[in-house]
């Protein structure tokens, strides 16, 4: 499979489509092998490629985000969260990606109004699914508590517990979080 996939980018027109989504591709295989420097290398040439639709360059972009979050670079892992949501022509997931894995990283650099703001984003975005913003919901649960705040984290986690569509480790971590941390049952 790997050399037909060299042989695939060797050969065809730079224009074309698919390329982009073979490179990423690529690029994930790359990490899986523990070869970061060449995953990089494929996630920025999808970047850079003026043929690529936006839906391959934001998974490029989150791609590359990632690894710069890996490395510690939380400013090139936000600048390129912010290119995704820039694009005009994408997924409402890549967006909750981007937007989740941003406002982790601005809170852990201490831009807790930032990373709230991207949770509001996530939130007030009508196409992103009520699973992915109860994730959010139970996120900023976990940041009011774990700042000693349980008064700001309840309002979230009972909203996830109540919510008819959820991911079950959301409404799990939710009810265990607030048994624990707020002293229900």
């Amino acid at each position: 499979m790997w050399l037909l996939t060299e042989w695939t980018l060797a050969d065809c027109d730079p224009c074309w489509s698919v390329r982009s989504g073979i490179l990423n591709n690529r690029g994930i295989t790359r990490l899986d092998i523990g070869d970061r420097d060449a995953a990089m290398a494929d996630f920025t040439a999808v970047i850079e490629d003026h043929f690529a639709e936006d839906e391959a360059r934001a998974c490029a972009l989150n791609n590359r985000a990632d690894l710069h979050d890996d490395d510690g670079n939380v400013l090139s892992a936000v600048a390129d969260r912010s290119a995704v949501l820039g694009l005009a022509e994408t997924t409402y997931n890549r967006r909750y990606i981007a937007l989740a894995r941003r406002a982790r990283a601005l809170w852990a650099s201490g831009d807790r109004a930032g990373a709230h703001r991207d949770i509001e984003s996530i939130l007030a975005t009508s196409d992103i699914v009520m699973e992915q913003k109860m994730a959010a919901r139970l996120q900023r649960a976990e940041w009011a508590a774990g700042s000693g705040s349980p008064s700001e984290a309840r309002p979230d986690l009972e909203a996830v517990i109540a919510s008819a569509r959820n991911f079950d480790s959301v409404e799990r971590r939710a009810r265990e979080l607030l048994s624990t941390s707020m002293g229900d049952s």
